[in-house]
């Protein structure tokens, strides 16, 4: 693994997973981020009570996962280590459009064009979010199963291979998806 590669991970652990779990799980000292806090948990209760695959359901995953994510690159916007530099990211997103017609990775050595690449991109956490949880909704036993001991902490560990995405942007998905499960199981009624 490159020394790239590793700062990439490293980025990703310190600066996106603090940022789901403050605006998810932890309570917070400003008014915006508590407000945030307050209606993710308001929405994870509501869907607790709704049936689980139902239409309902998954507009409640779609509204808790839209505004988690909005939380979140709000956050990231202002705790990412480099401020954007929009002509090195103008200049990578030109060599990104380049390198799927000449086959050849353009660079991400530049911390600006990485730091507005994330943003840019930070929606893709959404499509794979989506992705993990119609496979979490997987009703054939085999994700559905999988799902359920991961997010009931039954397995002690998790591996996630890692096929690209971005800077973490799976991780992210993954990290989403058990905050919303884990909510709802705190709203559970028991």
């Amino acid at each position: 693994m490159s020394l790239r590669c590793v700062t990439h991970l490293l980025f990703c652990s310190v600066v996106l997973v603090p940022c789901i779990l403050v605006h998810c799980l932890m309570p917070t000292t400003t008014t915006n981020r508590f407000a945030g806090r307050e209606k993710l948990q308001s929405i994870a209760k509501a869907s607790s009570l709704k049936t689980t695959g139902s239409l309902s359901y998954y507009r409640s995953w779609r509204l808790w996962r839209d505004t988690a994510i909005e939380l979140i690159r709000l956050d990231l916007r202002e705790t990412l280590p480099t401020p954007v530099d929009d002509s090195a990211l103008r200049l990578l997103s030109r060599s990104l459009g380049e390198a799927a017609d000449v086959g050849i990775m353009p660079s991400f050595e530049d911390e600006g064009a990485l730091a507005g690449y994330t943003l840019d991109y930070f929606c893709r956490v959404q499509l794979l979010s989506d992705i993990l949880f119609g496979a979490s909704e997987d009703q054939n036993g085999t994700m559905d199963d999988l799902f359920s001991d991961l997010f009931s902490g039954s397995l002690s560990t998790c591996h996630v291979a890692s096929l690209g995405g971005g800077p973490g942007f799976d991780f992210v998905a993954l990290a989403l998806l058990s905050t919303f499960v884990a909510q709802q199981q705190q709203c559970s009624p028991k």
